[in-house]
């Protein structure tokens, strides 16, 4: 069992193409092996701040997840769109979110983190900077995100490129159409995460 745990993208683990409530109020069981728990939204960056995102993650591995299973964590699209093309430290705010989840590696060693989608160009909802710079951030944190997960005992997944068309802007067709449809995946995308973290956790395991 893979369980999700972030902000309002892990709904995309949840089945349905409708926002579901926060978590203890609503768990995506949908999905065969994932399970999904939408918490506050909130920044890689400032989770570690969030004593009561903090809390919930703990109930939440205490009660729901096996040793066996898999923890993914699921945060770093608000920080893309938001907050780094402004402040440009993607190292700094890598090094937040690595440290955060590493409080959680001492209960729990399976730990997969997702790396974010980039969101559609002509977006309504709230952003900073031009298209071009938050397109750039959001490749640059993968990348960074994935030689931290690398170095810090983590498992690195991302479909980033895998949704994008040969011009490299995000395929409309993987976008969801509830709230917010410009930054939120849809159930279509699903598949394609899927494969993404399977073959992760399958060169893991093979190693």
């Amino acid at each position: 069992m893979i369980h999700c745990i972030g902000d309002s993208h892990v709904n995309l683990f949840s089945g349905a193409d409708t926002m579901l409530p926060k978590y203890p109020r609503a768990t995506g069981i949908a999905h065969e092996n994932f399970r999904s728990y939408r918490l506050s939204s909130r920044a890689a960056y400032n989770l570690g701040a969030d004593t009561k995102s903090q809390k919930r993650i703990a109930e939440i591995i205490e009660k729901h997840v096996a040793k066996t299973d898999w923890l993914l964590f699921c945060y770093g699209e608000i920080d893309c769109r938001r907050h780094l093309p402004k402040y440009l430290d993607v190292q700094k705010c890598i090094g937040a979110y690595i440290d955060t989840v590493k409080m959680f590696q001492q209960t729990h060693g399976k730990i997969i983190l997702l790396g974010p989608h980039l969101t559609l160009e002509h977006s309504t909802t709230k952003g900073y900077g031009t298209y071009q710079s938050r397109q750039k951030v959001t490749q640059e944190y993968n990348e960074a995100l994935k030689l931290a997960c690398e170095s810090s005992g983590f498992v690195f997944a991302a479909a980033y490129y895998d949704l994008l068309l040969p011009d490299g802007l995000p395929d409309e067709r993987y976008f969801a159409l509830y709230t917010e449809r410009d930054i939120h995946l849809s159930q279509r995308a699903f598949p394609i995460v899927e494969q993404r973290i399977m073959e992760a956790i399958a060169n893991v395991e093979l190693s």
